[in-house]
């Protein structure tokens, strides 16, 4: 890591010569923080940017694009819902166990990926490697009807509000607000910017939220 900017969090990787094996072919990568998808697509379309990862989503979009190479694989894509346990009223077991059974995960894979998801990879939440699981660890499924009993079993009155719920894009945060109202539960989406948001992880300054990560 040869610099940073904590401003922009973009930042200048180089080579190491003295590392083991065959020297890198790429001897520096600057590598910027683009947040908002659509306005990553626009600078690779326009050479400002030479190499991105590109959700299923993006794929039909950008396939047609003859000064665009895109070479297909396996990757994990991981999106997970973040509850704050330690303020009311996501203290309560049964209102975070409600959630977990309260989204769609199917609607959520497809929206976010564009239909290119594998069949088995929805986890404790969704979008994880789902094998093995953790010996006592169950799969969270869609059960609309199960979250509504923990909603009453919880004791907490209807609609129950959780205020912002940060982070999410592409229609996804949307989607959970809906599935979220089908059991009783609200929640505002909020778009921060990242940085922000992260720090408001990080301090607990958040009652739910969504983030994402990738690697193939």
């Amino acid at each position: 890591l040869e610099k940073m900017d904590d401003a922009t969090g973009n930042y200048t990787l180089v080579r190491n010569d003295d590392f083991y094996g065959e020297p890198a072919k790429i001897k520096t990568v600057n590598v910027r923080v683009i947040a908002d998808s659509n306005n990553a697509i626009i600078a690779l379309q326009n050479g400002e940017i030479d190499y991105m990862y590109i959700q299923g989503s993006m794929y039909d979009l950008l396939s047609s694009d003859e000064n665009i190479a895109i070479q297909q694989q396996p990757s994990g894509y991981g999106n997970w819902i973040m509850l704050n346990p330690n303020i009311a009223p996501l203290d309560n077991k049964y209102l975070r166990q409600a959630i977990g059974y309260a989204i769609n995960y199917e609607a959520q894979g497809n929206l976010a990926f564009g239909g290119y998801l594998a069949e088995d990879n929805s986890s404790v939440m969704y979008s994880g490697f789902s094998d093995p699981l953790p010996a006592g660890v169950e799969k969270y499924t869609y059960d609309p009807e199960k979250a509504k009993e923990l909603v009453a079993q919880s004791g907490l009155p209807t609609p129950i509000d959780l205020g912002e719920f940060y982070g999410g894009s592409g229609g996804r945060a949307e989607l959970i607000q809906q599935n979220l109202a089908d059991v009783g539960i609200q929640v505002q989406p909020v778009s921060l910017e990242n940085f922000a948001m992260l720090e408001a992880y990080q301090k607990g300054n958040y009652t739910i939220g969504m983030m994402g990560g990738i690697g193939g």
